[in-house]
């Protein structure tokens, strides 16, 4: 055995028979990050991160195999998203460089959502780091970070195109034994976005907006269709009935020239955040989210949407938790129409003629065809 192996034996001695004069001597060593990590081994199970991290050892001499280990946590909102150890290392004295890889247990992904939803959107991260030698233990907190975002924010800013006039299909109705063509027509105002209920199971979004009705006849109150997609995963997909938040509009009508505030709660699955996660890391940290609302009226039987064919509305996310040499940023696209106008009774009638008129005559090998069946 050598010199230097004998004294570190010799110090490991000493300290556990408690003389106490290393103990009294030790200073605490010190911990922090130099790479936060890497994504590695991303698969629907779990998901590693590799980081790289210095340790500052004080004291004059080395603690060798056995001497030290070193627990460590990822915990955001008190709530444990990952944890490790490095376990037998050695440690020189003054810095050392160590990597450890650390597996994510993407189960709490989804408690951590409802955790930040539920604090304001907002979340404490920090990296708690306990390092355990023959003399003591030492609690360290090795990195803190609060993570603030503003999601309802983002989906007022794209909904809110969604505002706008709209005019219905042309629907021939009956009256005192007159017929005529009605286009209803309506107007979105004033669209809001926020969070409401939130559980281990769903989010629920609250939509707010003002309906207005400039025609001569009432208006049912309308639902609100629609579904949500991150990376082509859809954590949202539904049909919400209105909820009027005047003593008027829980008739469900809106009277002629009148406004209505409405209400629509829409339910985010929170288990479908943790599915979306894989995508966004695969993609180096990149989300493109996809909206697509619609209001719903029913009028004498016939359905129509406003706008026509839905709004669809794109925001692309980029994040730079671990991914290097990427600037975090959100890009609004914008939303389109898919369909912006309905016809009216005469120009169905004259497309249908159209389409009639413009169908082919039919060959004569057709004809003898038709012939030999008959």
């Amino acid at each position: 055995m050598n010199n230097w192996k004998t004294a570190v034996l010799t110090a490991a001695l000493i300290i556990a028979g408690g003389t106490g004069y290393l103990a009294l001597s030790f200073e605490k060593p010190s911990f922090g990050l130099i790479d936060r990590g890497d994504w590695e081994n991303v698969s629907e199970e779990s998901i590693t991160v590799s980081s790289k991290a210095w340790i500052n050892n004080p004291n004059p001499i080395g603690l060798s195999i056995d001497f030290i280990d070193v627990r460590y946590a990822a915990e955001a909102n008190n709530i444990t998203i990952a944890e490790g150890k490095i376990d037998e290392i050695s440690l020189e004295p003054g810095n050392n460089t160590k990597t450890f890889e650390t597996e994510l247990k993407q189960k709490k992904i989804s408690e951590l959502w409802v955790s930040h939803l539920k604090n304001g959107e907002k979340s404490q991260v920090t990296v708690p780091t306990t390092i355990e030698t023959p003399v003591n233990s030492f609690e360290i907190e090795a990195f803190s970070q609060e993570i603030n975002t503003d999601l309802t924010s983002r989906i007022e800013t794209s909904l809110e195109s969604i505002e706008g006039n709209y005019r219905g299909p042309g629907i021939d109705t009956t009256r005192s034994g007159f017929s005529f063509e009605i286009r209803p027509e309506m107007e979105v105002r004033d669209f809001k976005a926020s969070w409401g209920k939130i559980t281990e199971q769903e989010s629920t979004i609250l939509m707010d907006m003002k309906v207005h009705n400039p025609n001569r006849y009432p208006l049912p109150t309308p639902s609100l269709g629609g579904k949500t997609d991150l990376n082509n995963i859809t954590i949202a997909e539904w049909t919400a009935n209105s909820q009027p938040l005047t003593e008027m509009g829980k008739e469900g009508i809106i009277g002629p020239g009148e406004t209505e505030e409405l209400r629509f709660a829409v339910g985010l699955k929170n288990q479908k955040i943790d599915e979306w996660l894989e995508t966004h890391v695969k993609n180096r940290e990149y989300t493109e989210a996809k909206i697509d609302a619609h209001l719903i009226f029913n009028i004498q039987g016939e359905e129509f949407k406003a706008p026509a064919g839905g709004m669809n509305c794109i925001t692309q996310i980029q994040t730079d938790i671990l991914v290097d040499n990427k600037e975090p940023k959100v890009d609004n696209k914008g939303c389109e129409p898919k369909n912006e106008a309905y016809l009216s009774s005469e120009e169905k009638r004259n497309s249908s003629e159209s389409e009639t008129d413009t169908e082919q005559p039919q060959s004569d090998e057709q004809n003898l065809i038709q012939g030999l069946l008959n």
